[in-house]
């Protein structure tokens, strides 16, 4: 009121109202119950930066947090996650010829006279700068809406999956591939619009990666930067739909070399068969960097699907994949280790049936928890169909 009085005018305009912090046994924090944290102790032992991302996104409007130590662990470990893919990209840039910087200017303002042509990108560069280009809509558009939580989860997503997961792995096969000046110049792009969208949750390493990132520009602090804006003409949705057809092709490789215990340093060929012919050819056009990611030595790319029984097959978005098993694999002794994580998954779907049946758990527990529950009986469910189907492939071997 006093406000109103003095400067004729109301004192907020916008209030955000936080919920209670809680222990993960949903007891409220305090003092007298000896089950806070304090965050000196937090910020010496994971970083300033931890504690911030940590709380930001536990954090959502109208709900309380349940917060312990072990949460913090993700706030470092993205920390860490930063400082090795900046490494990464500052060491590209130091062994580039420098004409990466005229590619970058394109990028970064893809409607001047002389645009960036897409068409001549490859289909992971213009994944990339698609995915950045909605990344920072959705971003924007979430701290608009003061929901704090999922603009940290949207970036969090974007650089820890679609940057460093992929497009870095990618781009060491381009550069080797003679594409170094327009990979190098779309790392250094997406990595500093990163930075500067992901500055209001952590803003300590993000102005000292920006420091190496930007060395000799005239930014001289990422706060004085332009808050990044999307650009309609770097969207792309047939690349965003032909890259996750690759994304999960390589996934079903690597999900069936890790749950059969295919040796690492073994490279088995891989067969694939698609329908439609523009796919085909997409996936002949993408067999080098398939080999490298996915780690197989010949990939074969046919219309008809050609069963085979020492081999395990899974189909991921039409796309048949085929790998076959004759030799590298004691198939005794992987029967018998799938039979056991069989039986042990058979029981802790039990357990979890039995737990969302329980209307003391669903009604009184948190809904994230209730949800995550859930989320984790649906892929248990999945996890099995699948081991099923391997222990079909071995014992018919």
């Amino acid at each position: 009121m006093d406000r109103y009085f003095c400067m004729k005018q109301p004192p907020f305009a916008t209030v955000y109202i936080q919920g209670t912090v809680r222990d993960l046994t949903g007891k409220k924090m305090s003092k007298s119950l000896g089950n806070i944290i304090d965050p000196l102790e937090i910020i010496a032992q994971y970083g300033t930066d931890a504690l911030r991302y940590t709380l930001v996104t536990a954090t959502a409007i109208g709900q309380d947090v349940f917060l312990s130590e072990e949460r913090f662990v993700a706030g470092r470990n993205f920390a860490n996650k930063l400082w090795n893919a900046t490494r990464f990209v500052l060491s590209q840039l130091q062994q580039g010829s420098g004409q990466w910087s005229v590619v970058s200017e394109k990028i970064k303002h893809p409607t001047s006279h002389s645009p960036l042509t897409t068409k001549h990108l490859s289909v992971a560069d213009r994944w990339i700068l698609s995915r950045l280009q909605r990344t920072i809509d959705r971003v924007t558009a979430s701290l608009d809406k003061c929901l704090f939580n999922e603009a940290a989860s949207m970036i969090y997503g974007f650089l820890w999956h679609d940057f460093c997961d992929w497009y870095v792995e990618v781009s060491k096969v381009q550069v080797n591939q003679g594409q170094r000046d327009t990979t190098v110049a779309i790392l250094r792009h997406v990595l500093e619009t990163s930075l500067r969208l992901l500055h209001p949750v952590m803003p300590f390493v993000t102005e000292e990666l920006w420091q190496h990132v930007q060395e000799g520009a005239s930014n001289a602090s990422i706060m004085t930067a332009p808050w990044p804006k999307s650009a309609k003409t770097l969207a792309d949705r047939e690349a965003e739909a032909r890259f996750a057809q690759l994304q999960a092709v390589i996934s079903a490789i690597r999900t069936t070399r890790a749950e059969l215990n295919v040796p690492l340093t073994s490279k088995p060929p891989v067969r694939l068969a698609a329908k439609e012919a523009s796919t085909r050819s997409f996936f002949e056009e993408q067999r080098p960097l398939l080999q490298t990611i996915a780690g197989v030595s010949d990939v074969t790319v046919s219309a008809k699907s050609e069963r085979q029984k020492d081999a395990a097959s899974a189909i991921v978005d039409g796309i048949e994949v085929v790998v076959p098993l004759a030799g590298l694999i004691d198939t005794a002794k992987e029967t018998q280790r799938l039979q056991q994580r069989v039986a042990e998954l058979t029981n802790y779907l039990a357990k979890t049936d039995a737990r969302l049946s329980d209307p003391h758990f669903t009604k009184k527990a948190p809904a994230d928890v209730v949800e995550q529950t859930k989320a984790q009986r649906a892929q248990t469910q999945e996890t099995l169909k699948k081991l099923s189907e391997y222990l079909t492939v071995l014992q018919s071997m």
